[in-house]
C-alpha cells in the first residue's frame, strides 16, 4: 500500500512538472520546438490516470494552453492532444468550465475539418470524451456537428467507408444527445436529425467489409442515442414508431441462432403481419418437450437422437386430448424433472431453454456492459487472440446489442401512448400457441426462452412487463368461449387467446429458469399481470397454475424471489369480485394425498375443474418439502369442490356460499403469520408444522415480512370472510407487529390494522342479509381494548415515526361508532385525547390524519350529543384551517362539514338542549372560517361550500338576533352564491346542493332579502347553461326546495324560475359533451319534478305574467310531464293539479283563467274515457249519425 502510495506521488509529480513546463511555452517555428512539444506531451500521456490527482482549474488550463502550443497542422502532435484530452477528461473526470470548454470544441472541430482521415478515430475520441454528458453546453457548434451538412452526419454516412471512424462518430452524436444537468436540451431540428440519423443506422444491414463486433458496436451507439432523445423528448419517434418498433425487434434477437437479421421497414398496428422474412432452414418447434430434449443434448446433439426424442415425446401424448392447443406448463414441469436435467429445487434445476447454449464467457457481462462510453472502446484485453477468445467476444456483444435494443424498446413503450402501443401487442406477444403467421415466429416469449443470456431474459422480462402495466381497460374486452366456427376470429377471442399464450409462456419460463434474477423479474410480470386480466370472463384453472407454480419458490434460498412470490400471491387474492378459483387457493391444507405428485399433475384439467396443488415441489431439500407438505393445499373432494362447467366464464362466489369455508385458518394466513412473527409460530406450531415437525421459530429478512403483511391486508380487504376465523390470530400479528423494533414493520401492521378496521366497518354496515357474515360487537371491542391497552398509544406517541402516527390515527378513525359505544370511558376519552392532542403536531400528514379522525367521531351519535367534544373539535378544526400545508386544510375542511352535519343532525333530532349549549361566538367563527376556505383550494373549496350550507341550515333565531350575525351570514350567502357559478364542477355541485340546505331554513329572511335575487339568479343560470348535468341536477334539486312561495320572492322571480326551468327542459335535447349522456334522463326528472314543485306554490298573482310563458311551450312541456308521472311518483303532481283547480274559484280574469287551463293541461292525467267523449261535442254529427 505504501508502494502504490509512493507510486502515485511520484506520477502525480511528473504530471505538475510537465504541465509547468508546457505553461512555459511559447509556440514558435521550428523543428526543435516540435520535438520538445512531442517530448512533453507524451510524458503527459506516459501517466498513470487511474486514481484522480488533477485539478480542475489546473487540468483545463493545461487543455486550453496545449490547443494554443499546437496548431491542427501538426497531426501527430494533433492527436497526442486529443490523448491527453481522454486521459484528463474522461479518466480523470476533469469538470471543465464553459469557457476552456468551447475552445476545446473549437480547436476539436478545426481538426476535423484540416486534419487527414487517419487522425480522425482520435480526434472523434477527443470529442466524445469533450462532450459526454454536456452536450447542452455545445450550443454554438451544434450546426457544424449536427446540421444537415454537419460534420458528424458526414463522417457516419453510408459512403464513408472507415467503420472506426463512423463507429466514434456515432458515438459523438449519441454523447451529445445525452441529457445535461440544469442546460438546454437540443432544439427540436436537430433532435429530429439525430434521431433520423441513429434510426438509419438501425435499418442499415451488415455491410460486407464491416466486421461483427464493429456492426454491433454500431447498433449499440444507435440504441443508446435513440433512448437518450426520447429521455428528453417524448414525442421524437411518433412519426416513425413503426420503422423503430420493426428495427428493435429485428434487433432484440441479433446473434441468435436460427435468426436472421432482416429488418422489415414498417411495423403497422395491426393483428395480420406485411412482413415475411425468409426462412433458411425449417422452424424450430417450441413444444415444451421437444426443446426440453434439444436442452438436454447441448447444441452438439445429432439430429437424429434429436429426432427420436421428439418421437418419443409424440407417442407419449398422441391419446392425450389438445384442447384449444395450449400446453399443460405442469405437466410441461414434470417432464422436464423427468429427464434427470439436474438436480435440486425448481429453482436449481438445470433445464429449459436457459441452458441450450453452453456460452461460458457470458460471465464477463458484469463488465462489458458498462455504460460509460469510454468502455466500448477498451482494448478488450480480457478476451484472448485465440478463435475462441474472439467467438466469445463477439457473442458478448451479440448479447449487448440484445439487451440494448430491449432497453430502447422498453423506452419507447414507455413513451408511448398506451392506446398505440397496443395496435402492435401482436407483433411482440404471441396470441396462440404454434401460430405459424411471421409476426408471431418470434416475440418477446423467444427472448424470455430461448436467449442464452439471462441479463438479457430479464430485459425482455422487463418489457413484457411494462407492455402489461395498465392495459386492464384493453384487455377487459377479451373473451375465453368455446372456439368460433365463423369465417373470421373476433378481436375478443384474440385477446382471450393471447392472455392464455402469456400465461402459458411465463409459466413455462418460471419452470425452465434456474438464474434467481431472472426469477424474480418473471414472478413481479406475472404479479403485473394479474390485476390487469379480466378473470371472471375467462375459463377458469390460469390462477391456480400460477399458485400452483408460485408456491415452491416461497422457500427460495433467495429472500428477493420470496418476495416476489408473495407479491404474485398479493395480486391473486387482490383479484376484483370473490372469485370461486381465489377462494379455492385460499381454502386450508387438505391431508396429504397418498398419490404420486406426477398423478397430482397430470389430473389437472386445462379448464381448472380440479383446483388441488402439489404437497411439494419438485427436488426440494426435505426440510423444505416438510413445509409445502403443511402449507401448500392438496386435491379438494368432490363434494368440497363447486361445479364449474367446461367452457364458462370463472364463477363468483355469493356471501352465503363464502361462510361455508371459514371454519379453518387459511394457508396463506398461516405462512404470514409464521414468517411476521416468529414468535407465534411456536405458539400455533400444532398447525403450522404438525407434519413437517419444525418447531423452532424461523426468522425472515425485513423485505419478506413486510411483504407477507401487505398479502394479509390484501386478503382482509378481498376475502375477509374466509379468514373471518383468523381474526384472534391477526390481532396477534398485529400486536407483536406494532410492538416490533423495525419501525417499517411498525408501520405496515398499522396498515394492516387500518385496513382490517376498515373492511370491519363496512361489513357492519352491510344489510340485514349480509349482516350474517360479520364478526361480533362483542369480539371487535375486545380486539380494539387489547391493542389500545397495548401498543396503540405508544404508536400514536412515537415522535421518531411521523408516518407511524398519521396511519395509527387512520386506524382509530376506523372503530366505527357501534364498536366505540362498546369501549370503556377510558378508552374513549384516550382515544379522543390523543387525537385532539396529534392536531398540534409538528408533521402535517400527522395533523391531517387526527384532525380528519375527528372528523369522523363527531358524526357518532353519543359524540356529536356531548357539547364539550364538539366545540373541542371544532376549536382544533379552526386552527387546522389556517396551517399553511394543503393537506391539512383539505382534511380539516372535510371534518368541517361532518362537524356542520352534525349540528344538523341534533337540530332535525330536536336536541334543544345542545343548541342552548352550543357557543354563537363559536358558530360565528365557523361561519367565518368556512366563507373564507371558499377562496382557497379547490380541494378545500369543495367541502367548505358543504359546510356553509349546512350552518345556514342549522342558525337559530337567537344567533340571528345578534347584531353581528347579519353580516357573518350574508357574506356567507354571497360566497356561495359566487362559488355556484365559478370554479370545479364539484364546487359547484357542493354549492348548489349547500344552497338547497340553506332553503330548509325558514328562519333566514330568503325572499325578502336584497341577496335573494342573487340567488336565483345563479341557480337559474347553471340550470340552463352548465355544461356538466350533474351540477345542473343539483341546481334544479336546489330550486325545487323552497317550502313556501314568499322564499321565491316577486312574482317577477318566481316567473323567472318557471322559464328557466322550461328552458332548461328544452336544452336537455342538445348535448355538448357526449359523456352527460348518461345523466341527461335524470335531468329531465329532476326538472319536471322542480316544477311540479314550483306550480303547487303558485298564486292567483303569478298567472297574469306565467301566461306569457306558457303559451307557446304547453305542448312540449306537458309531453316531458306526462313521461315523468309515468316513470316515477306522481303524488307531487297530483298535488299540483289540485293546487291548480282550486285557484279557479278566486274570481280571475280571462286571461289568468286562460293559464290555469295550460297549468292543467300540463299537470292534471288525461283519461282515456274524456279522450272518447271528446267527439260529444260534435252534436250535429251524432244526431245525424243516429
Amino acid at each position: 500500500m505504501a508502494e502504490d502510495r509512493s507510486f502515485l506521488a511520484g506520477e502525480a509529480k511528473i504530471f505538475r512538472n510537465c504541465s509547468a513546463k508546457l505553461g512555459s511555452l511559447v509556440y514558435r517555428e521550428g523543428a526543435e520546438y516540435r520535438a520538445e512539444v512531442n517530448l512533453l506531451l507524451d510524458q503527459l500521456n506516459s501517466v498513470e490516470y487511474a486514481v484522480k490527482f488533477a485539478d480542475d482549474v489546473d487540468a483545463a488550463r493545461l487543455l486550453c494552453k496545449c490547443c494554443v502550443l499546437v496548431p491542427v497542422r501538426h497531426e501527430l502532435l494533433t492527436t497526442k492532444v486529443c490523448h491527453l484530452v481522454v486521459n484528463l477528461v474522461s479518466r480523470q473526470q476533469v469538470s471543465l468550465d464553459q469557457a476552456s470548454y468551447e475552445i476545446l470544441l473549437e480547436y476539436l472541430v478545426s481538426a476535423l475539418k484540416v486534419c487527414q482521415h487517419w487522425t480522425f478515430p482520435d480526434i472523434l475520441r477527443a470529442l466524445g470524451a469533450v462532450v459526454y454528458e454536456n452536450g447542452g453546453k455545445a450550443g454554438r457548434f451544434y450546426e457544424a456537428l449536427l446540421g444537415r451538412h454537419g460534420l458528424l452526419m458526414q463522417l457516419v454516412d453510408d459512403s464513408v467507408q472507415d467503420d472506426d471512424v463512423r463507429r466514434a462518430a456515432l458515438q459523438c452524436v449519441e454523447n451529445i444527445c445525452m441529457r445535461t444537468s440544469g442546460m438546454p436540451y437540443l432544439p427540436d431540428h436537430y433532435v429530429e436529425n439525430c434521431f433520423g440519423l441513429f434510426l438509419k443506422v438501425l435499418q442499415m444491414p451488415k455491410g460486407s467489409k464491416t466486421d461483427d463486433i464493429t456492426y454491433c458496436r454500431l447498433l449499440v451507439s444507435a440504441l443508446r442515442g435513440i433512448q437518450n432523445i426520447l429521455a428528453v423528448c417524448k414525442t421524437a419517434h411518433t412519426e416513425n414508431i413503426g420503422n423503430l418498433l420493426a428495427a428493435l425487434k429485428s434487433h432484440m434477437f441479433h446473434g441468435l441462432p436460427g435468426h436472421m437479421t432482416v429488418i422489415p421497414a414498417c411495423l403497422y398496428p395491426t393483428p395480420l403481419s406485411q412482413f415475411d422474412p425468409p426462412s433458411p432452414a425449417p422452424p424450430v418447434t417450441n413444444t415444451p418437450e421437444e426443446w426440453t430434449a434439444r436442452t438436454q443434448s447441448g447444441r452438439s446433439t445429432p439430429k437424429s437422437s434429436q429426432n427420436k426424442r421428439g418421437k418419443k415425446k409424440k407417442a407419449q401424448k398422441k391419446d392425450k386430448p389438445t384442447g384449444d392447443g395450449s400446453t399443460d406448463v405442469e405437466t410441461t414441469a414434470r417432464e422436464v424433472s423427468e429427464l434427470n436435467l439436474g438436480s435440486g429445487s425448481t429453482t436449481q434445476v438445470q433445464h429449459g431453454v436457459a441452458a441450450a447454449f453452453n456460452y461460458a464467457d457470458y460471465h464477463q457481462e458484469s463488465h462489458s456492459l458498462q455504460h460509460p462510453w469510454n468502455r466500448i472502446n477498451s482494448s478488450e484485453s480480457e478476451y484472448s487472440d485465440t478463435e475462441g477468445g474472439q467467438i466469445s467476444k463477439q457473442r458478448s456483444f451479440q448479447s449487448k446489442v440484445r439487451q440494448c435494443a430491449l432497453g430502447c424498446l422498453h423506452t419507447v413503450i414507455k413513451a408511448t401512448d398506451k392506446r398505440v402501443i397496443f395496435g402492435y401487442w401482436s407483433s411482440f406477444l404471441p396470441d396462440s400457441l404454434g401460430s405459424s403467421s411471421a409476426s408471431q415466429s418470434h416475440t418477446l416469449f423467444t427472448a424470455i426462452l430461448k436467449d442464452p443470456n439471462p441479463k438479457t431474459r430479464t430485459s425482455a422480462l422487463a418489457v413484457l412487463a411494462v407492455f402489461l402495466e395498465g392495459s386492464k381497460q384493453y384487455l377487459a374486452a377479451a373473451d375465453d368461449s368455446e372456439q368460433h366456427r365463423a369465417a373470421f376470429t373476433p378481436f375478443s377471442v384474440i385477446l382471450g387467446g393471447m392472455i392464455k399464450e402469456i400465461h402459458r409462456c411465463l409459466l413455462l419460463a418460471l419452470v425452465a429458469e434456474n438464474s434467481p434474477l431472472t426469477i424474480t423479474q418473471i414472478i413481479k410480470c406475472i404479479a403485473i399481470l394479474i390485476p390487469n386480466v379480466p378473470y371472471q370472463k375467462l375459463k377458469p384453472g390460469l390462477l391456480s397454475r400460477i399458485a400452483k407454480q408460485v408456491k415452491p419458490f416461497l422457500t427460495h434460498r433467495d429472500p428477493n424471489v420470496r418476495v416476489a412470490c408473495l407479491t404474485c400471491l398479493g395480486a391473486i387474492v387482490s383479484v376484483q369480485a370473490p372469485l370461486m378459483e381465489v377462494c379455492h387457493i385460499l381454502l386450508p391444507a387438505r391431508p396429504s394425498s397418498t398419490r404420486n405428485i406426477d398423478s397430482q399433475a397430470t389430473d389437472i384439467s386445462d379448464e381448472g375443474r380440479d383446483f388441488g396443488y402439489q404437497s411439494a415441489a419438485v427436488g426440494t431439500s426435505s426440510s423444505e418439502s416438510s413445509v409445502n407438505e403443511c402449507l401448500v393445499p392438496t386435491h379438494l373432494s368432490e363434494s368440497s369442490t363447486p361445479n364449474m362447467a367446461s367452457g364458462g366464464t370463472t364463477p363468483t362466489f355469493s356471501e352465503q356460499t363464502l361462510l361455508k369455508h371459514t371454519t379453518e385458518i387459511s394457508w396463506l394466513v398461516k405462512w404470514c403469520v409464521r414468517n411476521v412473527s416468529p414468535a407465534l409460530a411456536e405458539a400455533s406450531a400444532k398447525s403450522l408444522s404438525s407434519s413437517s415437525g419444525l418447531t423452532r421459530p424461523f426468522h425472515e429478512p425485513l423485505p419478506v415480512r413486510l411483504e407477507c403483511l401487505q398479502v394479509l391486508a390484501q386478503i382482509t380487504r378481498g376475502y375477509f370472510t374466509l379468514i373471518k376465523t383468523s381474526l384472534p390470530l391477526l390481532t396477534d400479528v398485529m400486536q407483536t407487529g406494532l410492538e416490533d423494533r423495525e419501525p417499517a414493520v411498525q408501520l405496515h401492521s398499522a396498515k394492516l390494522l387500518e385496513e382490517l378496521g376498515s373492511t370491519l366497518l363496512h361489513q357492519s354496515q352491510q344489510t340485514v342479509a349480509a349482516s350474517q357474515a360479520t364478526v361480533e360487537p362483542s369480539q371487535l371491542s375486545d380486539m380494539w381494548i387489547r391493542l389500545l391497552n397495548g401498543p396503540l398509544p405508544p404508536a400514536l406517541q412515537n415522535q421518531t415515526h411521523h408516518a407511524l402516527r398519521a396511519t395509527a390515527c387512520d386506524c382509530l378513525s376506523n372503530i366505527g361508532a357501534t364498536t366505540f359505544d362498546l369501549l370503556p370511558l377510558d378508552k374513549q376519552i384516550l382515544c379522543i385525547t390523543l387525537l385532539l392532542g396529534l392536531t398540534n403536531d409538528e408533521d402535517r400528514h400527522v395533523k391531517a390524519a387526527s384532525v380528519r379522525a375527528l372528523g369522523v367521531y363527531v358524526l357518532y351519535q353519543s359524540m356529536r350529543e356531548d357539547v364539550s367534544f364538539v366545540a373541542d373539535a371544532a376549536n382544533a378544526i379552526l386552527t387546522s384551517m389556517e396551517n399553511s400545508s394543503l393537506i391539512v386544510r383539505m382534511k380539516a375542511a372535510w371534518s368541517l362539514g361532518n362537524l356542520s352535519d352534525a349540528l344538523v343532525m341534533n337540530r332535525v333530532a330536536g336536541d334543544t338542549t345542545f343548541a342552548e349549549d352550543f357557543s354563537d361566538t363559536l358558530l360565528l367563527k365557523l361561519f367565518t372560517t368556512a366563507t373564507e376556505a371558499c377562496l382557497d383550494n379547490d380541494k378545500v373549496k369543495s367541502n367548505a361550500v358543504r359546510a356553509l350550507g349546512n350552518l345556514l341550515r342549522y342558525v337559530q333565531q337567537r344567533t340571528l338576533d345578534k347584531p353581528s350575525a347579519a353580516e357573518v351570514v350574508e357574506k356567507a350567502i354571497q360566497a356561495l352564491v359566487k362559488t355556484v357559478t365559478t370554479g370545479a364542477m364539484k364546487v359547484r355541485w357542493n354549492a348548489c346542493y349547500a344552497v338547497g340546505n340553506m332553503f330548509k331554513n325558514s328562519l333566514l329572511p330568503i325572499g325578502q332579502a336584497e341577496y335573494t335575487n342573487q340567488i336565483y339568479t345563479a341557480l337559474c343560470s347553471v340550470v340552463k347553461d352548465c355544461k356538466n348535468f350533474k351540477v345542473r341536477i343539483n341546481a334544479a334539486l336546489a330550486l325545487s326546495v323552497p317550502p313556501t312561495r314568499q322564499f321565491y320572492g316577486t312574482t317577477s322571480l318566481y316567473v323567472a324560475v318557471w322559464e328557466c326551468l322550461i328552458v332548461a327542459l328544452h336544452s336537455t335535447e342538445t348535448l355538448a359533451d357526449f359523456a352527460e349522456f348518461k345523466h341527461r334522463d335524470s335531468l329531465i326528472d329532476q326538472i319536471c319534478g322542480t316544477l311540479a314543485h314550483v306550480a303547487t306554490l303558485v298564486k292567483a298573482s303569478d298567472l297574469f305574467t306565467l301566461g306569457d310563458i306558457l303559451y307557446d311551450k304547453v305542448d312540449e312541456v306537458t309531453t316531458y310531464m306526462t313521461k315523468y308521472r309515468h316513470s316515477s311518483d306522481s303524488h307531487v303532481m297530483t298535488e299540483a293539479a289540485c293546487h291548480i283547480t282550486s285557484l279557479i274559484t278566486h274570481g280571475l280574469k280571462k286571461e289568468e283563467v286562460s293559464t290555469v287551463q295550460m297549468l292543467r293541461t300540463i299537470f292534471t292525467e288525461k283519461k282515456e274515457g274524456v279522450t272518447e267523449e271528446e267527439p260529444q261535442e260534435k252534436s250535429a254529427f251524432r244526431q245525424t249519425y243516429d
